[in-house]
Protein backbone atom coordinates (compact mmCIF):
# COMPACT_ATOMS: atom_id res chain seq x y z
CA UNK A 1 0.00 0.00 0.00
CA UNK A 2 1.36 3.42 -0.98
CA UNK A 3 0.14 6.63 0.67
CA UNK A 4 0.57 10.16 -0.68
CA UNK A 5 -0.56 13.43 0.95
CA UNK A 6 -1.28 16.40 -1.27
CA UNK A 7 -2.27 19.97 -0.29
CA UNK A 8 -4.35 21.97 -2.78
CA UNK A 9 -5.45 25.63 -2.72
CA UNK A 10 -8.23 27.44 -4.53
CA UNK A 11 -6.14 29.79 -6.64
CA UNK A 12 -2.64 30.40 -7.89
CA UNK A 13 0.21 29.21 -5.68
CA UNK A 14 2.46 31.90 -7.14
CA UNK A 15 -0.02 34.62 -6.17
CA UNK A 16 -0.19 33.18 -2.64
CA UNK A 17 3.62 33.31 -2.32
CA UNK A 18 3.82 36.89 -3.64
CA UNK A 19 1.10 38.11 -1.24
CA UNK A 20 2.72 36.30 1.68
CA UNK A 21 6.05 37.94 0.83
CA UNK A 22 4.37 41.37 0.72
CA UNK A 23 2.73 40.79 4.12
CA UNK A 24 6.01 39.67 5.67
CA UNK A 25 7.86 42.66 4.23
CA UNK A 26 5.11 45.02 5.40
CA UNK A 27 5.26 43.56 8.93
CA UNK A 28 9.04 43.90 9.10
CA UNK A 29 8.80 47.48 7.83
CA UNK A 30 6.21 48.66 10.40
CA UNK A 31 8.15 47.10 13.26
CA UNK A 32 11.46 48.78 12.38
CA UNK A 33 10.54 51.37 15.07
CA UNK A 34 7.97 51.21 17.84
CA UNK A 35 6.36 53.66 20.23
CA UNK A 36 7.43 53.40 22.96
CA UNK A 37 10.84 52.17 21.74
CA UNK A 38 11.46 48.43 22.21
CA UNK A 39 14.48 46.29 22.03
CA UNK A 40 15.46 44.49 18.84
CA UNK A 41 14.61 41.02 20.18
CA UNK A 42 11.10 42.11 21.17
CA UNK A 43 10.49 43.80 17.81
CA UNK A 44 11.62 40.68 15.95
CA UNK A 45 9.29 38.52 18.06
CA UNK A 46 6.32 40.83 17.43
CA UNK A 47 7.13 40.89 13.69
CA UNK A 48 7.21 37.08 13.59
CA UNK A 49 3.88 36.76 15.44
CA UNK A 50 2.07 39.31 13.25
CA UNK A 51 3.57 37.96 10.02
CA UNK A 52 2.50 34.40 10.99
CA UNK A 53 -1.06 35.51 11.73
CA UNK A 54 -1.36 37.50 8.48
CA UNK A 55 0.09 34.72 6.34
CA UNK A 56 -2.17 32.19 8.08
CA UNK A 57 -5.28 34.30 7.36
CA UNK A 58 -4.13 34.71 3.77
CA UNK A 59 -3.65 30.95 3.46
CA UNK A 60 -7.20 30.33 4.73
CA UNK A 61 -8.57 32.83 2.19
CA UNK A 62 -7.17 30.57 -0.54
CA UNK A 63 -9.31 27.64 0.87
CA UNK A 64 -6.61 25.00 1.35
CA UNK A 65 -7.49 21.30 1.20
CA UNK A 66 -5.58 18.19 2.20
CA UNK A 67 -5.97 15.00 0.11
CA UNK A 68 -4.62 11.58 1.01
CA UNK A 69 -4.04 9.09 -1.82
CA UNK A 70 -3.74 5.34 -1.35
CA UNK A 71 -2.34 3.05 -3.99
CA UNK A 72 -2.99 -0.64 -3.55
CA UNK A 73 -2.46 -3.44 -6.05
CA UNK A 74 -5.59 -5.52 -6.65
CA UNK A 75 -5.00 -8.86 -8.37
CA UNK A 76 -7.23 -9.80 -11.32
CA UNK A 77 -10.03 -12.12 -10.19
CA UNK A 78 -10.57 -15.26 -12.29
CA UNK A 79 -13.43 -17.58 -11.28
CA UNK A 80 -13.01 -21.25 -12.19
CA UNK A 81 -16.27 -23.19 -12.74
CA UNK A 82 -16.10 -26.98 -12.36
CA UNK A 83 -18.89 -29.10 -13.86
CA UNK A 84 -19.99 -31.69 -11.28
CA UNK A 85 -22.87 -33.17 -13.29
CA UNK A 86 -23.47 -36.89 -13.66
CA UNK A 87 -22.03 -36.95 -17.17
CA UNK A 88 -18.62 -36.11 -15.67
CA UNK A 89 -18.58 -39.54 -14.02
CA UNK A 90 -18.78 -41.27 -17.40
CA UNK A 91 -15.88 -43.38 -18.64
CA UNK A 92 -14.88 -42.67 -22.23
CA UNK A 93 -11.88 -43.73 -24.30
CA UNK A 94 -9.59 -41.53 -22.15
CA UNK A 95 -10.87 -42.70 -18.77
CA UNK A 96 -13.36 -41.33 -16.23
CA UNK A 97 -13.89 -37.64 -16.93
CA UNK A 98 -14.24 -36.51 -13.32
CA UNK A 99 -11.04 -38.25 -12.24
CA UNK A 100 -9.10 -36.58 -15.06
CA UNK A 101 -10.52 -33.20 -14.06
CA UNK A 102 -9.38 -33.67 -10.44
CA UNK A 103 -5.91 -34.66 -11.65
CA UNK A 104 -5.83 -31.53 -13.80
CA UNK A 105 -6.90 -29.30 -10.89
CA UNK A 106 -4.10 -30.69 -8.72
CA UNK A 107 -1.38 -29.76 -11.22
CA UNK A 108 1.23 -27.11 -10.44
CA UNK A 109 -0.02 -24.82 -13.23
CA UNK A 110 -2.75 -23.52 -10.91
CA UNK A 111 -0.24 -22.40 -8.28
CA UNK A 112 1.69 -20.58 -10.99
CA UNK A 113 -1.51 -18.89 -12.15
CA UNK A 114 -2.28 -17.79 -8.58
CA UNK A 115 0.98 -15.87 -8.30
CA UNK A 116 -0.44 -12.99 -10.35
CA UNK A 117 -4.18 -13.69 -10.16
CA UNK A 118 -6.83 -14.38 -7.56
CA UNK A 119 -8.54 -17.66 -8.44
CA UNK A 120 -11.99 -18.44 -7.05
CA UNK A 121 -13.26 -21.98 -7.53
CA UNK A 122 -16.94 -22.87 -7.99
CA UNK A 123 -18.72 -26.11 -8.78
CA UNK A 124 -22.02 -26.30 -10.60
CA UNK A 125 -24.75 -28.56 -11.95
CA UNK A 126 -28.32 -27.33 -11.44
CA UNK A 127 -26.99 -24.64 -9.04
CA UNK A 128 -23.67 -23.00 -8.18
CA UNK A 129 -21.71 -23.31 -4.93
CA UNK A 130 -18.29 -22.15 -3.77
CA UNK A 131 -15.75 -24.96 -3.80
CA UNK A 132 -14.09 -24.64 -0.39
CA UNK A 133 -13.02 -28.28 0.01
CA UNK A 134 -10.11 -30.19 -1.55
CA UNK A 135 -10.72 -31.07 -5.20
CA UNK A 136 -10.67 -34.78 -4.37
CA UNK A 137 -13.94 -34.32 -2.45
CA UNK A 138 -15.94 -33.14 -5.49
CA UNK A 139 -18.88 -35.46 -6.16
CA UNK A 140 -19.99 -35.68 -9.78
CA UNK A 141 -23.64 -36.49 -9.13
CA UNK A 142 -25.71 -33.57 -10.47
CA UNK A 143 -28.64 -34.63 -12.65
CA UNK A 144 -29.28 -31.21 -14.20
CA UNK A 145 -26.62 -29.15 -15.99
CA UNK A 146 -27.36 -25.46 -16.64
CA UNK A 147 -24.07 -24.01 -17.91
CA UNK A 148 -25.46 -20.65 -19.08
CA UNK A 149 -27.20 -19.86 -15.77
CA UNK A 150 -24.10 -20.91 -13.82
CA UNK A 151 -21.90 -18.56 -15.85
CA UNK A 152 -24.40 -15.73 -15.35
CA UNK A 153 -24.59 -16.39 -11.58
CA UNK A 154 -20.81 -16.25 -11.15
CA UNK A 155 -20.60 -13.17 -13.39
CA UNK A 156 -23.03 -11.32 -11.11
CA UNK A 157 -20.97 -12.28 -8.06
CA UNK A 158 -17.95 -10.56 -9.61
CA UNK A 159 -19.58 -7.11 -9.71
CA UNK A 160 -17.27 -4.47 -8.22
CA UNK A 161 -14.20 -6.69 -8.46
CA UNK A 162 -11.23 -6.64 -10.82
CA UNK A 163 -12.92 -9.26 -12.97
CA UNK A 164 -10.52 -10.46 -15.68
CA UNK A 165 -11.75 -13.75 -17.17
CA UNK A 166 -13.61 -17.00 -16.51
CA UNK A 167 -12.39 -20.58 -16.79
CA UNK A 168 -15.02 -23.25 -17.49
CA UNK A 169 -14.14 -26.92 -16.96
CA UNK A 170 -16.89 -29.10 -18.45
CA UNK A 171 -17.73 -31.83 -20.93
CA UNK A 172 -20.07 -29.36 -22.62
CA UNK A 173 -23.21 -31.42 -22.12
CA UNK A 174 -26.06 -29.31 -20.76
CA UNK A 175 -29.66 -30.49 -20.41
CA UNK A 176 -31.29 -27.37 -19.04
CA UNK A 177 -31.30 -23.65 -19.70
CA UNK A 178 -30.04 -21.54 -22.59
CA UNK A 179 -27.17 -22.28 -24.94
CA UNK A 180 -23.97 -21.24 -23.09
CA UNK A 181 -22.48 -20.03 -26.38
CA UNK A 182 -24.89 -17.09 -26.27
CA UNK A 183 -23.50 -16.01 -22.89
CA UNK A 184 -19.90 -16.41 -24.04
CA UNK A 185 -20.50 -14.31 -27.16
CA UNK A 186 -22.02 -11.44 -25.14
CA UNK A 187 -19.68 -11.68 -22.15
CA UNK A 188 -17.56 -8.61 -21.31
CA UNK A 189 -14.68 -10.89 -20.25
CA UNK A 190 -13.21 -13.89 -22.07
CA UNK A 191 -14.54 -17.33 -21.18
CA UNK A 192 -11.76 -19.94 -21.44
CA UNK A 193 -13.06 -23.51 -21.76
CA UNK A 194 -11.21 -26.63 -20.66
CA UNK A 195 -12.86 -29.64 -22.28
CA UNK A 196 -13.34 -32.84 -20.29
CA UNK A 197 -13.97 -35.86 -22.44
CA UNK A 198 -13.20 -37.47 -25.75
CA UNK A 199 -13.19 -35.20 -28.81
CA UNK A 200 -15.06 -37.86 -30.81
CA UNK A 201 -18.81 -38.39 -30.66
CA UNK A 202 -19.40 -41.08 -28.03
CA UNK A 203 -21.61 -44.06 -28.69
CA UNK A 204 -24.57 -43.43 -26.50
CA UNK A 205 -28.34 -43.91 -26.53
CA UNK A 206 -30.29 -41.54 -24.33
CA UNK A 207 -33.96 -40.94 -23.57
CA UNK A 208 -34.11 -37.19 -24.13
CA UNK A 209 -37.75 -36.48 -23.25
CA UNK A 210 -41.12 -38.15 -22.72
CA UNK A 211 -44.36 -36.38 -23.63
CA UNK A 212 -47.64 -37.59 -22.19
CA UNK A 213 -50.68 -36.49 -20.21
CA UNK A 214 -50.25 -35.93 -16.50
CA UNK A 215 -53.92 -36.90 -15.85
CA UNK A 216 -55.93 -39.71 -17.40
CA UNK A 217 -59.14 -41.68 -16.70
CA UNK A 218 -59.77 -45.34 -16.13
CA UNK A 219 -59.66 -47.49 -19.31
CA UNK A 220 -58.78 -44.45 -21.44
CA UNK A 221 -56.06 -44.54 -24.09
CA UNK A 222 -53.12 -42.32 -23.12
CA UNK A 223 -50.70 -41.17 -25.88
CA UNK A 224 -46.99 -41.17 -25.04
CA UNK A 225 -44.23 -39.77 -27.25
CA UNK A 226 -40.66 -40.82 -26.47
CA UNK A 227 -37.77 -38.74 -27.87
CA UNK A 228 -34.29 -40.28 -27.94
CA UNK A 229 -30.83 -39.70 -29.35
CA UNK A 230 -28.45 -42.43 -30.46
CA UNK A 231 -25.04 -40.96 -31.21
CA UNK A 232 -22.69 -43.37 -32.96
CA UNK A 233 -25.43 -45.91 -33.81
CA UNK A 234 -26.81 -44.45 -37.03
CA UNK A 235 -29.09 -46.95 -38.79
CA UNK A 236 -29.05 -49.47 -35.92
CA UNK A 237 -32.29 -50.95 -34.54
CA UNK A 238 -33.14 -49.63 -31.08
CA UNK A 239 -35.81 -51.24 -28.92
CA UNK A 240 -37.87 -48.89 -26.74
CA UNK A 241 -39.89 -50.45 -23.94
CA UNK A 242 -42.55 -49.17 -21.56
CA UNK A 243 -42.71 -50.95 -18.21
CA UNK A 244 -45.11 -50.81 -15.29
CA UNK A 245 -44.44 -52.69 -12.08
CA UNK A 246 -41.34 -54.16 -13.78
CA UNK A 247 -43.45 -55.72 -16.54
CA UNK A 248 -43.21 -54.75 -20.20
CA UNK A 249 -46.58 -53.43 -21.37
CA UNK A 250 -45.46 -52.22 -24.82
CA UNK A 251 -42.36 -52.01 -26.99
CA UNK A 252 -41.32 -50.73 -30.39
CA UNK A 253 -38.25 -50.96 -32.59
CA UNK A 254 -37.04 -47.75 -34.21
CA UNK A 255 -34.07 -46.90 -36.40
CA UNK A 256 -31.34 -44.89 -34.72
CA UNK A 257 -31.10 -41.38 -36.22
CA UNK A 258 -28.03 -39.45 -37.38
CA UNK A 259 -25.66 -38.12 -34.75
CA UNK A 260 -27.10 -35.03 -33.00
CA UNK A 261 -30.56 -35.88 -34.39
CA UNK A 262 -33.63 -36.93 -32.38
CA UNK A 263 -35.87 -39.92 -33.10
CA UNK A 264 -39.42 -40.38 -31.86
CA UNK A 265 -41.39 -43.45 -30.79
CA UNK A 266 -45.17 -43.09 -30.34
CA UNK A 267 -47.08 -45.29 -27.92
CA UNK A 268 -50.63 -45.55 -26.71
CA UNK A 269 -51.12 -47.14 -23.31
CA UNK A 270 -54.27 -48.01 -21.41
CA UNK A 271 -54.84 -46.60 -17.94
CA UNK A 272 -56.07 -49.80 -16.33
CA UNK A 273 -56.01 -48.86 -12.64
CA UNK A 274 -56.77 -45.86 -10.48
CA UNK A 275 -54.14 -43.80 -8.66
CA UNK A 276 -50.67 -42.39 -9.35
CA UNK A 277 -49.03 -44.79 -11.80
CA UNK A 278 -45.32 -44.95 -12.55
CA UNK A 279 -44.11 -45.93 -16.01
CA UNK A 280 -40.47 -46.58 -16.91
CA UNK A 281 -39.39 -45.92 -20.48
CA UNK A 282 -36.20 -47.75 -21.45
CA UNK A 283 -34.07 -47.87 -24.56
CA UNK A 284 -32.50 -51.33 -24.53
CA UNK A 285 -28.69 -50.83 -24.41
CA UNK A 286 -26.54 -51.71 -27.42
CA UNK A 287 -23.03 -53.07 -27.32
CA UNK A 288 -20.35 -50.40 -27.03
CA UNK A 289 -22.46 -47.73 -25.31
CA UNK A 290 -20.51 -45.19 -23.30
CA UNK A 291 -23.06 -45.35 -20.48
CA UNK A 292 -26.50 -46.79 -19.80
CA UNK A 293 -27.37 -44.34 -17.03
CA UNK A 294 -29.40 -42.20 -19.46
CA UNK A 295 -31.26 -45.09 -21.13
CA UNK A 296 -34.21 -44.91 -18.74
CA UNK A 297 -36.69 -42.23 -17.70
CA UNK A 298 -39.71 -42.44 -15.41
CA UNK A 299 -43.04 -40.68 -15.88
CA UNK A 300 -46.03 -40.48 -13.57
CA UNK A 301 -49.67 -40.36 -14.65
CA UNK A 302 -52.52 -39.65 -12.28
CA UNK A 303 -55.43 -41.92 -13.20
CA UNK A 304 -58.92 -40.90 -12.04
CA UNK A 305 -61.88 -43.24 -11.81
CA UNK A 306 -64.08 -41.26 -14.19
CA UNK A 307 -64.94 -37.78 -15.30
CA UNK A 308 -67.25 -35.88 -12.98
CA UNK A 309 -70.34 -34.30 -14.43
CA UNK A 310 -70.89 -30.91 -12.84
CA UNK A 311 -73.79 -28.56 -13.38
CA UNK A 312 -73.17 -24.93 -12.59
CA UNK A 313 -76.35 -23.00 -11.76
CA UNK A 314 -76.40 -19.27 -11.14
CA UNK A 315 -78.98 -16.50 -11.01
CA UNK A 316 -77.10 -14.59 -13.71
CA UNK A 317 -73.72 -14.73 -15.45
CA UNK A 318 -70.85 -12.94 -13.72
CA UNK A 319 -67.10 -12.97 -13.16
CA UNK A 320 -67.37 -15.39 -10.21
CA UNK A 321 -69.18 -17.98 -12.29
CA UNK A 322 -66.71 -17.51 -15.14
CA UNK A 323 -63.76 -18.09 -12.80
CA UNK A 324 -65.30 -21.31 -11.42
CA UNK A 325 -66.01 -22.57 -14.92
CA UNK A 326 -62.48 -21.81 -16.16
CA UNK A 327 -60.95 -23.57 -13.12
CA UNK A 328 -63.02 -26.67 -13.73
CA UNK A 329 -62.14 -27.03 -17.40
CA UNK A 330 -58.45 -26.24 -16.85
CA UNK A 331 -58.05 -28.66 -13.92
CA UNK A 332 -60.14 -31.75 -14.82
Amino acid sequence: MFEQIKIDINGSALLLILLAAVLIAYTVWIYRTTIPPSGRLKRNALSLIRASVLVGVLFLIFEPGVARFYKERELPVIPVLIDRSKSMSVRDSLGIRGERVIQFLNQAVWKELQENNELRFFQFADSVSVNSQPFDSIRFDGWTTDIAASLEHVRNRMNGKNFAAMILITDGQYNYGANPLSFAELSDVPVHTVGAGDIYEPKDIAIVQTLTNSVAYMNAKVPMDVLLSAGGFKGKAVTVQIMKNRKIIDSKIITAPDDQAIASAQFEITADEEGMLKYEITAVPLAGEMTTLNNTKSVYIRVLKSRMKIMLISGQPGPDQSMIYQNMISNP
